[in-house]
């Protein structure tokens, strides 16, 4: 069911509540509330209300995303080049 299970099994939501287990309800629960407020960021209210001035406020987001992305597979290329995989660098967090 997990695809990583030991680091599944370190987390702190690796407890469970009954016979569910928390990390998927938490997942389910962030994935409402992000779909809520994208209804209401770019919904009809928005251009009710303020004209839709949000639209520039928009693509600005967007391109901070784009610009990230864009930046990791670069980051993500030099590094494979110099034989540094980056899918093993943060494949579990350090023990405090």
């Amino acid at each position: 069911m997990w695809r990583r299970k030991d680091m599944y099994q370190t987390s702190s939501l690796s407890r469970s509540r009954g016979s569910r287990a928390l990390m998927p309800l938490m997942g389910l629960l962030s994935l409402g509330t992000i779909i809520m407020m994208l209804y209401y960021y770019l919904g009809p209210l928005n251009v009710q209300i303020i004209g839709g001035y949000a639209s520039w406020v928009t693509e600005a987001t967007v391109a901070i995303f784009v610009v990230g992305i864009a930046r990791y597979y670069v980051a993500k290329s030099i590094q494979a080049k110099r034989g540094v995989p980056l899918e093993l660098v943060f494949g579990q967090l350090p023990p405090e």
